[in-house]
């Protein structure tokens, strides 16, 4: 009978894995106790893996499982051998303490211990699927958990039983565990906003959370089990030649271009061939919480193991372009800001703008013929806008366009245009300077809109391969199906990120390779 009460709580939390875990491991208590047999917690652990794994195999692969079991193998392992650290106080004098002063006065102690047990076994993992490291948990938890696990939950259940009797008290008491819930998110939101308690880190891979691991369980071996140093030495090495070797092997020994699939916006990671990076545009959705920066092309740029942009470029003040370009000032190292000096009084625009003053980064406004530059031996030459150019077209979202930054790479004999959201009044003014528009890859103007686009253009850029980044089933029902004949009709392969993902390019500056992520879709599919 006792295990129907902690069943019942467990399918009102939701029966997570984690519930799920504790469930079973509480079970096995129980039944140990009832059978006078003996209690261990490794073996209720394994056996609530087993139970959770036989029913759900895919769970191995989970974030929640994998935290919530090596989270409780690191309290059960760590704990006990920290807490020995710590000198005791003499027993005599343990004595002359009054009893709860005796319970209570070392509840801190092994609080912050049994938190830092947690934290140690899992920030491999954490690192490994959230590319995250975290200190505020150690402050966080001795605020929450009694707020969440005692008040909170105590207070839900009192509710519960209240139903039958009175639903005006059974409420109130609901409202009161709301509104503690309400404090306990705000002090957790303004915990992990403290500065350095919390940053980004290259995603690991999974070779380095094994050797971490490792070393981990070596180190505390030879101190507390009189291992021999043997191993201990041997899992330092291996971290350490690992760590040195995937910050050597990450550098690419040519141009690397990856067009993010950031729904129906822009953004795409360049890596010079020496390791310079550049990012331009981050993408971003106006109407709606999501942020692109956040989930998708921050995300993308730590398992490259990319902590520092060097030139972070924004083709036009047009929030599918810039909104996800906060997160990115905010989180990143970056080195300089590239932008065709319009604004927008816009709030996120302007929050972008804060970020950056406020990081001193440095500010470049960049019109035709304004910088030509050599990267790495890649040339870089900015084609549009001319410096006096305010933009055309009707309204002030087509001027934006027309006034997009459109930036030239050359890396041998391959070339990459990258063109912005330019209409057709800008691919005119292109076209009418006689400049050297070929290049053998397009980044397609305004994600595929009929009013870019034009045939003359297409045929003086004359790509091999054409780049839409579009948002799948985009309201706007973009690309064009015209503008995609328009390519067929050239010979030119198009790659969709909205149909192929992120769509990764490498080249020497011969030959050149593209390979989208999705490899259930062909090049150019509809």
């Amino acid at each position: 009978m006792s295990v129907l009460p902690v069943l019942f709580y467990s399918l009102i939390a939701g029966a997570g894995v984690s519930v799920q875990r504790a469930f079973i491991m509480t079970a096995a208590y129980i039944a140990a106790l009832l059978f006078n047999r003996e209690r261990d917690l490794y073996h209720a652990t394994a056996l609530a893996a087993l139970v959770i794994l036989v029913i759900q195999p895919p769970a191995l692969f989970g974030a929640s499982f994998q935290l919530s079991f090596v989270s409780v193998l690191g309290i059960v392992f760590f704990t006990p051998k920290i807490l020995s650290l710590f000198p005791q106080q003499d027993r005599l004098l343990q004595k002359l303490d009054p009893p709860w002063w005796r319970k209570l006065k070392h509840q801190p102690l092994i609080f912050l211990v049994v938190t830092f047990s947690a934290m140690l076994a899992t920030a491999p993992l954490v690192a490994y699927h959230f590319s995250l490291f975290s200190l505020s948990g150690l402050v966080a938890n001795l605020l929450i958990v009694p707020l969440a696990g005692f008040l909170i939950v105590v207070m839900g259940l009192f509710g519960v039983l209240l139903i039958p009797f009175s639903f005006f008290v059974a409420g109130f008491v609901f409202y009161l565990s709301g509104l503690l819930s309400d404090i306990t998110i705000k002090v957790a939101a303004l915990l992990a906003n403290i500065p350095w308690t919390s940053f980004l880190v290259p995603t690991p891979t999974l070779i380095t959370v094994f050797l971490f691991y490792f070393f981990i369980l070596a180190l505390f071996c030879w101190k507390f089990y009189g291992w021999p140093k043997r191993p201990l030495l041997i899992s330092l090495s291996l971290l350490v030649v690992n760590f040195g070797y995937s910050h050597v092997h990450i550098k690419p020994q040519g141009l690397l271009i990856t067009f993010i699939d950031a729904g129906q916006g822009d953004s795409a990671f360049i890596r010079f061939p020496e390791g310079k990076t550049m990012l331009i545009d981050g993408g971003g959705f106006p109407n709606g919480d999501f942020d692109t920066g956040k989930n998708i092309v921050a995300p993308f740029l730590l398992k490259q193991g990319v902590l520092q942009i060097d030139y972070l470029v924004l083709t036009h003040p047009h929030p599918d372009h810039y909104y996800g370009l906060r997160y990115i000032a905010k989180n990143f190292s970056i080195k300089e800001f590239w932008t065709n000096g319009d604004t927008v009084d816009d709030p996120c625009f302007l929050e972008l703008e804060k970020i950056l003053a406020e990081k001193k980064v440095v500010i470049r406004r960049l019109s035709c013929g304004s910088l030509r530059m050599l990267i790495q031996r890649v040339s870089m030459d900015i084609l549009h806008p001319p410096p006096a150019y305010s933009g055309s077209g009707q309204g002030v979202a087509a001027r934006l366009n027309n006034k997009s930054l459109v930036i030239k790479f050359s890396y041998g004999d391959i070339g990459f245009l990258f063109s912005g959201d330019i209409g057709l009044d800008a691919e005119k003014m292109l076209l009418s300077t006689g400049k050297g528009l070929f290049a053998d890859v397009l980044k397609v103007p305004h994600h595929g809109s009929s009013t870019s686009n034009s045939v003359s253009f297409i045929s003086a850029v004359c790509p091999r391969v054409a780049i839409c980044s579009v948002g799948f089933r985009n309201p706007f029902n973009l690309p064009h199906p015209s503008v995609f004949q328009r390519f067929e009709k050239k010979g030119c392969t198009v790659y969709r990120t909205d149909l192929n993902g992120a769509i990764a390019m490498a080249t020497d500056g011969k030959e050149m390779q593209v390979q989208g992520l999705r490899q259930d879709r062909k090049p150019g599919e509809f």
